[in-house]
């Protein structure tokens, strides 16, 4: 069921449609995420606002196939009509891996850091009984300097090489 009561009806465009077929419409909301500047606010009749939290990724059919877009750029303002339009560039062929990133972004980072907290000694004690304190001392330095864990892969491969195992 789409339209009024069901799922919006979505269309995939290289930009913004003239008009809607369906309802004859020629007038285009521009869809807005987080907090309105005051620009929005000055002209709140041409944009529909809808909160902070951005949606998760859309399946949208199209002529060419499925596509996973990340959120409309533009909505119909007849309400019974409820079309969202999402650009193609934005759009992607293949679902993304995981799309909480938008939510979690913070939360994934802070994980990151909890995993290298546990790693980074670990490894700066292999270092250590493998090649002594000058290289531990070197190896702890280059990982305090890394932001995420494949980074603290690149020390470990370069000190105790491809094949390490616990």
């Amino acid at each position: 069921m789409n339209g009024k009561r069901g799922i919006p009806k979505r269309k995939i465009r290289c930009a913004k449609p003239a008009k809607y077929p369906s309802c004859c419409n020629r007038h285009f909301l521009i869809v807005v995420y987080g907090y309105p500047s005051p620009e929005v606010w000055n002209e709140v009749d041409k944009y529909d606002i809808r909160g902070c939290c951005m949606p998760t990724y859309k399946k949208v059919k199209d002529k060419s196939g499925n596509y996973h877009c990340p959120e409309p750029k533009y909505m119909c303002s007849n309400k019974d009509c409820r079309l969202e339009v999402f650009m193609r560039k934005e759009c992607d062929l293949m679902p993304t891996i995981d799309a909480s990133y938008y939510f979690y972004g913070e939360e994934w980072k802070q994980q990151d850091m909890v995993i290298q907290s546990r790693m980074l000694p670990r490894l700066r004690r292999k270092v250590h009984y493998k090649l002594g304190s000058d290289k531990s001392k070197e190896v702890f330095e280059k990982g305090l300097k890394t932001t995420n864990v494949q980074q603290l892969h690149e020390p470990q491969r370069e000190y105790l090489g491809n094949k390490n195992k616990d």
